[in-house]
């Protein structure tokens, strides 16, 4: 599995992840999970999905998925505000990802339906924004986060 210019170890770094995840949970044979947005939509292979609801400073956009079923796999841009000189004002920044969404958990409320609680990006090349003050945050190749503990 590969992004954009991946290459050497980040490549196999994003394929070991896959097979790993891919491995780890069984498909179940009933139907697809869900991701759950801001409105507590479900939503399955969505283009565009907004990673903090509160603000809207950082979601996923143009994303095409490969597969949806007890893991799901997909390619797209992290889009992320350096709200620099504050989030208003700030810039967005597109960083190319691969994104692989799993562990899917019972929705609440919603018998016989499962959503994907946890989401993993794996990014082509350290990404950086600038930082209020000056300089430079930088942000790690890979990160795994809840997806969305208040369910």
């Amino acid at each position: 599995i590969t992004i954009g210019s991946m290459t050497g170890g980040t490549t196999r770094l994003a394929a070991a992840t896959s097979v790993r995840l891919a491995a780890a949970v069984r498909d179940t044979g009933s139907a697809p999970p869900v991701i759950v947005n801001c409105l507590n939509k479900q939503q399955v292979r969505p283009s565009s999905f907004v990673l903090t609801c509160a603000d809207g400073n950082d979601s996923l956009t143009a994303m095409h998925w490969t597969f949806w079923q007890s893991t799901a796999y997909g390619t797209g841009n992290q889009t992320i505000n350096d709200c620099v000189p504050n989030c208003a004002e700030g810039t967005f920044y597109h960083f190319p990802v691969l994104v692989v969404l799993w562990r899917p958990q019972a929705l609440p409320g919603h018998a016989g339906t499962r959503y994907f609680s946890r989401m993993t990006g794996i990014f082509s090349a350290q990404h950086c924004l600038p930082a209020i003050g000056g300089g430079r945050d930088c942000l790690p190749v890979t990160g795994t986060t809840d997806l969305w503990s208040h369910l």
